[in-house]
């Protein structure tokens, strides 16, 4: 008589896969460095792991931020796609998906503006980090070392910068068109994008 062969299709509970993965040697050095203000270089972690390795690193910081410094764009935005997988995969609920900050797109002496996606996820990311609330997972950010060395608002800046409107709220159309103007914002005849 054969041995009977049992399959289970069950999902494997994540916080027992996690527990086991991090008593391996590998994660072990990359969530050595993890302490807060920590470096967890993956040099010695396959360039194919680097999204399972961020996302373990960032269920394991305790709801600080984990910033994850790319090589290149390319590498970025595949490394975001990968976080946008193994994050939520990890977490026991829904996880917020990484937060993306790229380069700009121009260089400094160029007469013209980022393109509208660039500044709009540079915008979100900072706006994100300076109105987060605590949460057992921090955000995870998905960058390059040059966008980190782009300038860009400081928190107080962005603060002084953001204007929340409410429904039913009453504004002085001068008084907002001041404003806007205060922020760089130009009269136009009619906007069809964004930008």
């Amino acid at each position: 008589m054969l041995p009977r062969l049992i399959l289970s299709l069950a999902q494997p509970d994540p916080s027992a896969t996690l527990a086991k993965l991090r008593e391996t040697p590998a994660l072990q050095a990359v969530l050595n460095g993890a302490e807060p203000g920590g470096v967890s270089p993956l040099g010695g972690v396959s360039q194919g792991a680097w999204a399972f390795s961020a996302a373990v690193l960032a269920h394991s910081a305790k709801g600080r931020p984990v910033l994850v410094i790319c090589p290149t764009g390319k590498l970025q935005e595949q490394l975001q796609q990968e976080l946008e997988t193994w994050l939520p995969a990890l977490a026991k609920r829904p996880a917020k998906p990484p937060l993306f900050f790229p380069a700009w797109d121009v260089l400094p002496h160029e007469a013209r503006l980022p393109h509208a996606d660039v500044l709009s996820e540079r915008l979100e990311t900072l706006i994100h980090l300076a109105k987060r609330q605590q949460s057992a997972i921090g955000p995870v950010i998905v960058t390059t070392a040059v966008a980190l060395l782009q300038r860009t608002f400081s928190p107080a800046e962005l603060k002084n910068r953001f204007r929340r409107f409410k429904l039913g709220q009453r504004i002085d159309p001068l008084d907002l068109v001041e404003w806007l103007e205060d922020q760089g914002y130009e009269p136009e005849a009619q906007v069809s994008q964004k930008g």
